[in-house]
């Protein structure tokens, strides 16, 4: 399960944006898609395929990309895309915040050791609560990715 989690309130002014479902071209159904802003689409597209399991459903160039998991599309959108335009009272759109988007995983103690070894960073340590155990993934660009084992998991 993929979800997205944040209070823009609480995110320091910066919030993904989502979408309702919609239809690619080949009508496969997305139930979400979020929008993250990056500085290097290269070194996000490897942190969320190589890391994650996602795919990469399109590219351009260092530009944007388009990464796919179960029902989730994430648009990875660099420097020189249309989304990083400053705004009309010169606000530039920068990645980073606490929106995330969460990402199931059966063993997170296993998950993380593997993603520690091959250079991930994470912004805590695994907490364990009522709803299961949760650690935060400093994906590429300051972008957080909350890891989530159920309980019984």
């Amino acid at each position: 399960m993929i979800a997205a989690s944040g209070d823009f309130a609480n995110s320091g002014g910066h919030s993904p944006q989502t979408s309702a479902p919609r239809r690619t071209s080949n009508n496969e159904a997305w139930i979400m898609t979020t929008r993250y802003i990056v500085n290097d689409v290269d070194a996000a597209i490897e942190f969320y395929t190589g890391f994650l399991g996602f795919d990469v459903k399109q590219q351009a160039g260092p530009a944007f990309a388009i990464v796919t998991r179960e029902d989730l599309a994430m648009m990875l959108t660099g420097p020189r895309a249309s989304a990083q335009h400053p705004m009309p009272d010169g606000s530039q759109p920068t990645p980073g915040g606490w929106n995330r988007i969460l990402v199931e995983v059966e063993h997170i103690a296993a998950t993380v050791a593997a993603m520690r070894s091959a250079g991930a960073q994470f912004r805590n340590e695994i907490m364990s609560g009522k709803f299961g155990q949760t650690i935060l993934a400093e994906a590429p660009s300051e972008n957080p990715v909350e890891l989530v084992q159920r309980p019984g998991g």
